[in-house]
Parts: C-alpha cells; structure tokens; sequence
C-alpha cells in the first residue's frame, strides 16, 4: 500500500512555487481519506514496534520538511527512516495466557511480565504472562496457578502479591531470590534459641504456729532456655514447636536464735505437788523455737506444638496445644522447746507450815515439714506474633500467648521428728517422747489459665541470621502453691492462687 503526502497550499500558491492544481472532486478526496485512515489504524492496533533506524541522522540542514511515507512488504518508510510493522499474531498478550507456544517476538517489560524463566510454572513459556518481579502482579499466572499454590493465582511477586491464598516473598520465596517469578514458594524453616532471665514474684510467706516464725526471702532472677523451632511449608500454613524451661527459683532462710512464739497461762489449777500433795498453782507454759530454717523451691517447664498461618513475614498466628508443670517444695525445721512453770497458793501449807518452792519442768521436741505440690496443665494455646520494620535491619516484634488449661493438681504433707507429751496426774511434769511420723496427701481437677506477652527489638545480621533483646511477662493463675497448702496439712488442697514471672530475653534466630 502507498501512503502519498500532499503538500499544504496557501492562498493558492505552494510552498515549493508551483502552480497549485485544479480542486479535487470530493470524491477523489474521501478516497484518499479512506485509504490514509486505514494505513494508520494498521499500524497503531500493533502494541509492539521495534523501531530500527537504517539512516545515520537526519540529513535535513534546517527544519523539518514534510516527506512522503509506504508501507511495503511489513515496513514503513517515512523518508530516510524505515521501520518494522508487527503483526498482532507475533507477540502473546494476556488473553493468551493459557498457550503453550511462545509468540515470535521476544518480548521485554510488556504488561508487567517479568524477565525470569518460566520453565518452572508447567509450561514452556507460561503464554508470556509470567507477572511481575517488583510491585503489584498485573497478570495472570494462566497454567501457571498450580505452582503458585492455587489456580490462576497471581504470579508476580514483591509486596501485595497473592498467588491464589499463598504469598511470595524475597526472603522464604525462591522465586523473588532466582528471579524467576513463576516459580513456586519453596518452604523455608526456622530455628531460634534464647536466653531467658526471669523472676518469679516475691512470696513474702510467714509461716506461724506450733513450729514458729520465720519470714522467707525474695527469690532471685534465673537463667533458662526458650527453644523455637519450626517451618513454613507454602509460604502461609505451618508447624511450630517450642520448649521453655527447666526453670528452678529457690529461696531460703535462717534464724538459730530462740524466738518465743507463744506464751499460755492457766491461773487456779489443782494440780498434784512433789511435797503436799494437790495444790492450787498458777501455770506458765512458755513455747520457744529455736534453730529455724526454712525453704522454698519453685519449678517451671512447658512443652507445646502449634499449627501456625503465616502474613507477608510481618505476622504469625497460632493454634495448637501446650504442657506446663509447674510444682513446689516447702521445707522447714526447728527445735520447740516447752517450758511448764507452776507458782503454789498459798505458798506454804500444813503445820508448821512447810514452804512450796516453784517447779519448772522442760521438755524439747524436733520437727520438719515438707509440703510439696505439684500442677500439671494440659490444655489448647492461641498466639500471635507481630513483626514491624523500624529500620533498615531493624524490628520491633510483639509475641503474645493465651491458653486454658485442665490443671491435675497433688499435694503431699509430710510432718516428721519427735514429740514430747506432759503425763498425769501423778507424774504432771513427767513426759513420754514418741517419733513423729505424719503423711498426708490429696488431688484435683481444676481449671488453669497462663498469659504471655513479649516484646523486644529485632537486628538481621545476614540474609538467615538476626539477634532478639526484649522483655517478658507471664501470668499463672488456678495453680497450687506449697505456701498456701502448707497450713492446710495435707487434707485439702487449694488452687486459687497466682503466680507472676518477669524477666529479659536475649537469643538469635536462624531461617533458611
């Protein structure tokens, strides 16, 4: 086809000094308008021109001169510049997604296609829709849906990429990392230990009564482990399971001073004397301990296994299940020593009057006491972890847990040592001393809770290494505790009490 240029008249004469011609019929006119329209609308439908210059530059000295432009054979010459018209058969568009031929063009940056192999996405080109490589996917994967984890996903990657319910990413994704954006998401798995410091709240139990009084001291922080471990099958769905413990916090106290715990009179007994025989008495009976020490050792371990859903690297959610044990031993000893003083009245009987003198009579007994208890929680857990870019290697992270738990709580008292016994009537301050041996012990069902909340600051050092410093907080409620139990002496068992830990977490993560 040929494409004639006409020249521009003015005021009949033209710019190249010739006469103009004779007016055209206006028929001749919509003929060439026709023939002009059509040669355009060809050459605009094609979405791809390679223009290929065959002239050295424009040879024209001064402005530009209009100049008459043919196609011929698929190229347009427009005065001494040539170039390629492309058939719309030869390149592959959107619509051909699904074609398992590659068009004749080689095309580059058409539509958002990126520039990566296709081989893996089932076929041997994906029709040319591969998506993109960076920003938001603009096409569809076509046959390519399957090996993005759905079907006809998108399979661009960068941020806001969705290949049907699964995302992509440059760090768990090989696709992003082999710029290949049709490949599918290659699980990644992940490994985390740390360093926990941590606290169990003061106790400040005073422990009274027949063994006597001695405060117990703040428990100290202690070092303990938190193993993490887990994996990302397609980029979403995983498996995640973490170990804490063993934690042991003890504390201890001692006092080898006697202390007088409790001091009972009984005015006007009748009592039998060593000289006269039965008597009016005032009696004193003064209780002291002496060589007191007690203890209080607190463990903590737990266990669990969670299915987890996994949101563009920046947040977790998990289900599954956890096992907490968490158990104490109370401990205490001393030396109890009773002391019976009786004063006669009147102070002297019979005639002559003989003199009754006071008597005092002492006996001493050696007890220990061991309260132990013991809460096995077996129950569901939820979790959330959050992860937020506050720099360019750097994160601030949330780590949050819940669970309800069925709590097999146990008690064992043990009471041991010796016991003196005042005798009567004729040897009042006589004693018999017999061992002592008292066990006692009980269980229960009951319902527990334990809440986590953890939050620090995230540096990734490499591509797969990052180090973690934070904070935690862990509240146990609906738990026994040996303090608590320990007057109840066995019979019973109470698990309404709360136990608080607080402490600094330091550790690393490995992801590959």
């Amino acid at each position: 086809m040929k494409i004639h240029w006409t020249k521009n008249c003015q005021r009949g004469a033209c710019r190249n000094g010739k006469t103009p011609t004779a007016p055209l019929s206006r028929l001749a006119i919509f003929s060439r308008l026709s023939i002009m329209c059509a040669a355009w609308m060809s050459v605009v439908s094609a979405t791809a021109v390679y223009a290929q210059s065959t002239s050295e530059g424009l040879k024209q000295a001064g402005g530009y001169s209009p100049v008459a432009a043919t196609v011929q054979d698929g190229v347009l010459q427009h005065g001494d510049q040539t170039y390629r018209v492309v058939d719309t058969a030869s390149y592959r568009t959107a619509a051909d997604a699904d074609s398992t031929e590659s068009g004749d063009i080689e095309q580059v940056g058409h539509h958002g296609q990126g520039t990566g192999s296709c081989s893996s996405c089932g076929t041997s080109s994906c029709g040319g829709s591969c998506g993109t490589t960076i920003g938001l996917p603009t096409a569809s994967c076509g046959t390519c849906g399957t090996a993005c984890g759905g079907t006809k996903g998108a399979c661009g990657l960068g941020f806001g990429s969705i290949c049907n319910s699964n995302r992509a990413s440059g760090l768990s994704c090989q696709g992003a990392l082999a710029n290949d954006p049709c490949a599918p998401c290659v699980p990644y798995r992940y490994a985390s230990v740390e360093a926990l410091y941590m606290q169990r709240d003061d106790v400040n139990f005073l422990f009274s009564g027949s063994l006597g009084t001695l405060p117990l001291s703040d428990f100290d922080f202690e070092f303990g482990p938190r193993i993490t471990v887990g994996a990302v099958y397609d980029c979403v769905n995983g498996y995640e399971a973490s170990l804490v413990g063993p934690f042991s916090w003890d504390t201890s106290n001692q006092l080898a001073a006697p202390q007088t715990i409790d001091i009972q009179l009984f005015p006007g007994v009748v009592q039998p004397h060593t000289v006269a025989g039965p008597v009016l008495t005032d009696l004193r009976r003064d209780i002291v301990v002496s060589d007191q020490s007690q203890s209080l050792t607190s463990d903590y371990f737990s266990v669990d296994a969670s299915k987890t859903i996994n949101g563009w690297e920046v947040a977790k959610l998990l289900l599954g299940t956890r096992y907490v044990n968490f158990g104490e031993d109370y401990r205490y000893s001393g030396t109890v020593t009773q002391t019976d003083t009786r004063n006669p009245i009147p102070a002297t009987v019979g005639t002559p009057p003989v003199a009754l003198d006071n008597e005092t009579f002492t006996i001493t007994e050696q007890q220990s006491v061991l309260n132990s208890v013991d809460n096995q929680l077996i129950g569901l857990q939820v979790g959330m972890d959050l992860l937020y870019p506050i720099g360019r290697f750097a994160y601030s992270d949330v780590r949050m847990r819940a669970g309800g738990y069925a709590n097999f709580a146990d008690v064992d008292y043990t009471r041991t040592g010796t016991r003196s016994e005042l005798t009567g009537p004729d040897s009042v301050f006589g004693d018999i001393t017999r061992p002592l041996n008292d066990r006692a012990s009980t269980d229960d069902v009951s319902l527990a809770g334990l809440f986590e909340l953890g939050t620090g600051i995230r540096y990734q050092v490499g591509e797969i290494l990052s180090l973690r410093a934070g904070v935690e907080l862990w509240y146990l409620t609906g738990v026994a505790t040996a303090t608590q139990n320990v007057a109840r002496a066995g019979r019973s068992i109470d698990t309404d009490d709360d136990v608080l830990f607080t402490g600094l977490s330091f550790g690393s993560e490995l992801r590959w």
